[in-house]
């Protein structure tokens, strides 16, 4: 499934919102990271992680 969602491009215009959600189950529950060039996408100013019980969304805010 992810190899579905990751060939699907998000385009955003510059200074805009992107927002991704991805969906998810597991017995236990995964731990979801996120990661940018190989490198763990961690939380600023621009970017927030939400982790809900059946979905991760990623909030990239002021894009460029």
């Amino acid at each position: 499934m992810l190899e579905v969602l990751s060939s699907q491009p998000v385009t955003v215009k510059a200074g805009q919102t992107a927002t991704i959600k991805i969906p998810f189950r597991g017995k236990p529950a995964p731990r979801i990271t996120w990661y940018k060039d190989g490198i763990e996408v961690t939380e600023d100013e621009r970017t927030t992680v939400e982790r809900g019980a059946d979905h991760t969304t990623l909030t990239l805010s002021n894009c460029v």
